[in-house]
């Protein structure tokens, strides 16, 4: 080993004893000098690496691109008066009908009516759902009073006359009751309507689509061929 080797170990020794007489001095003094030099080494190792980290974490994160959407088939809405591109996973009819609605003004005027309508039952039955509530807390109310009636003859009396009044005011809204009722098969029976409509009108689109944009079967078969010749050669050299 070199005299710069030995004295590269004595000064991570901390000693000048390395059989070399009448050169201690030098020797300390290389090795002062190699001490100092590594140290240094040492430090200027750390603080390029305490940098390379402070820049590092202060540089931004590129951003992920998110995938590109799923491009529309080819033809897909060249011959198809309502677009499906975009249909994918929602649900067909309500798409479809949708975009009707913004080509057939009759139509969109009939949806306006349906819509309308549906608002106009609430607002109509409004206020006899405030008056029945009202009422019916009552008489529910009353129960808790008769109850706490000691007397049996009075408890039976006042029940009547309890029992009298509230059959009188079932008497009372009844037409109320019959035209709700009437109303609700109504509103039933329209809203039945409303999805044949939907239906009906959506049908023909979707079977316009189907007779324009079915796929070929060329590729599969080309596929079922190759299928067909990569059997036959696994075929022969397995047997073999």
């Amino acid at each position: 080993m070199s005299l710069y080797g030995d004295v590269l170990i004595a000064a991570s020794f901390g000693t000048t004893n390395l059989g070399y007489p009448g050169c201690e001095n030098k020797i300390k003094r290389l090795a002062d000098l190699s001490f100092e030099n590594t140290f240094m080494k040492k430090i200027a190792i750390i603080a390029i690496s305490v940098s390379f980290l402070f820049v590092s974490c202060k540089q931004p994160k590129k951003e992920i691109q998110s995938s590109p959407g799923i491009p529309e088939s080819p033809g897909e809405n060249s011959s198809s008066e309502i677009s499906f591109s975009k249909s994918r996973t929602v649900d067909l009819v309500e798409r479809i009908y949708a975009e009707l609605l913004e080509k057939n003004k009759a139509l969109n005027e009939l949806e306006k009516t349906i819509v309308n309508l549906k608002e106009q039952k609430e607002d109509s039955l409004q206020p006899f759902k405030i008056f029945d509530q009202k009422n019916l807390a009552y008489y529910n109310s009353t129960g808790h009073y008769i109850a706490n009636i000691r007397d049996s003859l009075l408890r039976i009396k006042i029940t009547t006359i309890i029992d009298n009044s509230l059959t009188g005011y079932n008497r009372r809204i009844a037409p109320n009751k019959d035209f709700i009722s009437t109303l609700d098969m109504k509103d039933t029976h329209l809203g039945d309507l409303h999805l044949i409509l939907k239906l009906i009108k959506t049908l023909p689109i979707i079977e316009k689509y189907q007779a324009e944009n079915t796929p070929s079967v060329r590729p599969v078969e080309n596929v079922i061929r190759h299928f067909d010749k990569a059997i036959q050669q696994a075929d022969s050299v397995a047997w073999k």
